[in-house]
């Protein structure tokens, strides 16, 4: 399926910082604020128990500028006195920039024209995408005689991806690299259409990480969702969502901008997009309470 979009389809936009750190990770850390704040007792021995894993330095991304700051956060999560979880939000993506053969288990690449359910996304799949990688690290995580250091390496993975898992155009490919070279402005400021969904638009509408971490954790706490029992099937289903948001919310509207967001369509589009962090955070909590049990 092609969206009628104009001469602005065949221009990339460079979206990758030059250093990779906090700046554009505030959906990632408000998701893993969330769950830090709805694990149960268990849970949350089991990850300050995983955090002082020994020989957690193997796990830094990389050296070098680029890489500073994901590896300062690792230090400090594994190494500080107070547990944040946000601060290994971009962990997940940081090691696949080093490690390129891992990029593809960020997304999954399901065509619009599909009916975005599992088997569609198992199709697109093809047993090398986010779902895969994820799949393998939760059952990582649930089993308890692997070593500390290979379950802190899988509560890394889990935590990045099940942030990205909920952005929508992750979920979605139009043979457009998922919304990569849609222009879009937000507030005047230029983004892909895809870094306006995983960053930009949060930018504009959200408070900072921690702010919003609170406000959805007493929303929690006032109309507390269904707990769900987490199994091999689930991370599909909230895939499926996933590309229901971006086939019915975030094409259209940037097709119904013309790619510019002013601050009504921002705010159109906010909700939206909180209820995807939010989704993110308590899913996380669930897969780590069940890792305790």
């Amino acid at each position: 399926m092609r969206w009628a979009v104009g001469p602005a389809l065949g221009l990339a936009l460079a979206v990758a910082p030059a250093v990779l750190g906090a700046a554009g990770l505030g959906e990632e850390r408000a998701a893993a604020l969330l769950a830090q704040g709805l694990l149960s007792p268990g849970a949350r021995r089991l990850v300050e128990v995983l955090r002082h894993a020994r020989g957690w330095r193997r796990l830094e991304p990389g050296h070098g500028r680029r890489y500073r700051a994901i590896d300062r956060d690792l230090r400090r999560f594994c190494t500080g006195r107070r547990l944040d979880l946000g601060l290994v939000a971009g962990w997940a993506d940081a090691w696949s920039r080093r490690h390129p053969a891992t990029a593809r288990e960020h997304y999954v690449d399901t065509p619009p024209g599909s009916d975005g359910g599992v088997e569609a996304l198992k199709s697109a799949c093809g047993g090398d995408c986010i779902l895969t990688r994820l799949r393998v690290e939760i059952r990582v995580l649930d089993d308890a005689g692997q070593g500390r250091l290979r379950r802190l390496r899988a509560l890394l993975w889990v935590v990045g991806l099940m942030a990205q898992l909920h952005q929508p155009l992750r979920c979605i490919d139009d043979r457009d690299a998922h919304g990569r070279p849609l222009r879009a402005r937000i507030l005047g400021r230029r983004w892909s259409l895809r870094g306006a969904w995983d960053t930009g638009l949060y930018r504009a509408a959200a408070p900072p990480p921690a702010r919003l971490a609170r406000q959805l954790l007493l929303d929690q706490r006032l109309r507390p969702w269904d707990r769900e029992d987490v199994d091999d099937r689930s991370p599909w289903v909230w895939a499926t969502e996933s590309f229901w948001v971006a086939r019915n919310a975030a094409y259209p509207q940037w097709n119904l901008v013309h790619g510019r967001y002013d601050r009504a369509a921002v705010g159109r589009a906010w909700p939206v997009l909180r209820m995807q962090i939010e989704r993110a955070g308590v899913r996380l909590a669930e897969i780590l309470d069940a890792a305790a049990r």
